[in-house]
């Protein structure tokens, strides 16, 4: 992993070693309780189009720094670490929360922002009817024995929620917890139709965790946006259905850059 130094903290990220120069950067940020390694099929399968960039997010997976409280202090974030990186314009790619730190950062920084991709995000971020009662019933993700404590509860897991459970509970409880408190204060429903940057908004169709009514929302606020449902792919959609995202990408950069 490369690192870069901002305010004295060093911060890990990963980049493709190929890939053309960096005015067609892809810019890709992961979500709550996360790091930079869920976007490994993309920085490695899309390496020859262009140059994939993920960051660990601070206080995420290899990061230093601590953890911030919100989407916006992140985002704020965000534009300190492409700056550090040389980037003045690309594009922008969150999944889950970090699509509320997309959507942030395009909000104040459109002019930097080629193409804006939000997976698996919204709005307003909900949590699903099966993680609110397993958070309340006080089953740590964490823990080996997470899963089996969901059995005994009578919580019958499927398999993509299980998936996106494990994504989500890489970094420990602690970290979990503060990225969903600061995934609880973000809406973006009040301004995100000011955003008039091309669009692309995917949704994994057995996503359980972004219910389907969350992106439709987002895409019915965001009338110029394009909307793609990907089957057979839960909330970690990019994983899931790792071809069909990457084709997906790939054709979205490659549109607005023929176009630029």
């Amino acid at each position: 992993m490369a690192q870069v130094t901002i305010d004295g903290n060093e911060y890990n990220y990963r980049i493709s070693k190929r890939g053309i120069d960096k005015e067609h950067a892809v810019v890709c940020v992961h979500g709550a309780g996360a790091e930079s390694i869920v976007w490994g099929y993309q920085i490695s399968r899309l390496s020859k189009y262009f140059k994939v960039i993920a960051p660990d997010l601070p206080g995420h997976g290899k990061s230093g720094g601590t953890l911030l409280t919100s989407a916006k202090e992140y985002s704020e974030w965000l534009d300190q670490f492409t700056a550090a990186l040389g980037l003045s314009s690309f594009f922008l790619v969150g999944h889950s929360f970090g699509g509320g730190i997309a959507q942030e950062y395009v909000r104040t920084h459109p002019d930097k922002i080629k193409g804006l991709v939000l997976a698996g995000t919204s709005v307003i971020f909900k949590l699903s009817r099966m993680y609110r009662e397993l958070h309340e019933r006080g089953v740590d993700f964490s823990a080996e024995d997470a899963f089996d404590k969901a059995s005994s509860y009578g919580v019958d897991l499927p398999d993509s929620f299980r998936r996106g459970l494990t994504m989500l509970s890489r970094m420990g409880n602690d970290t979990l917890q503060s990225d969903l408190l600061a995934a609880g204060l973000f809406d973006s429903s009040d301004w995100i139709s000011s955003i008039k940057n091309p669009v692309l908004i995917i949704w994994g169709a057995n996503d359980v965790i972004t219910s389907s009514e969350l992106p439709v929302e987002m895409h019915r606020k965001l009338p110029g946006s394009e909307f793609l449902v990907i089957p057979d792919a839960g909330h970690i959609v990019m994983i899931d259905q790792r071809d069909a995202f990457n084709k997906a990408l790939k054709d979205f950069v490659n549109k607005l850059s023929a176009l630029s």
